[in-house]
């Protein structure tokens, strides 16, 4: 008999029913790990390195500015150039020393009496800068102004004129500083022949700057 020929052997029903009532374990779908694009990566590292360098060029700047102002003017500097004790009332940064100049009215040369006192000053000044200078903190302004009996381009040219001789004697035109000569208006109380009018007058000051340490 041919294996062909034989009949058909029932299947095992029972076993088949059995694995069917087997319990299918929960399985959570996973989802898949998404990667950040390549592109948000650079940008993260670029912005990264811009605060760096920001952060790193900010500090250098403050390190710099702050060497680069001297020490403030102090009560022995006063003495080193005035050859007096300063008073508890000096301020290094708003008035620590003042020296006015004499002009005949409409003139920019220094009075006769008064000129040899002010080429003094001025040389004085120069021989203070050189020592002092590189340390501390020095700024010299200019000033001045002009009366009715005056006229302001003859003020003008006296603020020049003594810049410039400051410069002669040696102090770098980068520490001084000029203001615009003002008007002087003398009221009611004076009059055009009053001796207070009789003579024009220039400034300078010396100080510290505001963020002298």
């Amino acid at each position: 008999m041919n294996p062909s020929d034989e009949p058909n052997q029932p299947s095992d029903t029972s076993t088949n029913d059995w694995f069917n009532e087997l319990p299918s374990p929960d399985i959570a779908p996973t989802e898949p790990s998404v990667k950040p694009p390549r592109s948000r990566k650079v940008i993260f590292l670029v912005a990264g390195s811009v605060l760096l360098i920001l952060s790193v060029a900010v500090y250098a700047l403050f390190t710099l500015t702050s060497s680069s102002v001297g020490a403030c003017l102090t009560s022995n500097d006063y003495k080193s150039l005035t050859g007096k004790t300063a008073d508890s009332q000096l301020s290094a940064t708003e008035s620590f020393y003042t020296a006015s100049f004499t002009y005949g009215n409409g003139s920019s040369d220094f009075t006769g009496a008064t000129k040899a006192e002010s080429l003094s000053i001025i040389k004085n000044l120069g021989r203070f800068f050189a020592q002092h200078s590189k340390d501390t903190s020095v700024v010299i302004t200019i000033s001045g102004g002009y009366t009715p009996n005056d006229d302001k381009a003859s003020a003008t040219t006296r603020i020049a004129k003594l810049k410039h001789s400051l410069v002669q004697n040696g102090i770098p035109e980068s520490y001084i500083k000029i203001e615009a000569p003002t008007k002087i208006i003398s009221g009611g109380e004076l009059d055009e022949t009053s001796a207070e009018l009789k003579n024009a007058s220039a400034y300078l000051t010396i100080t510290s700057e505001s963020t002298c340490r």
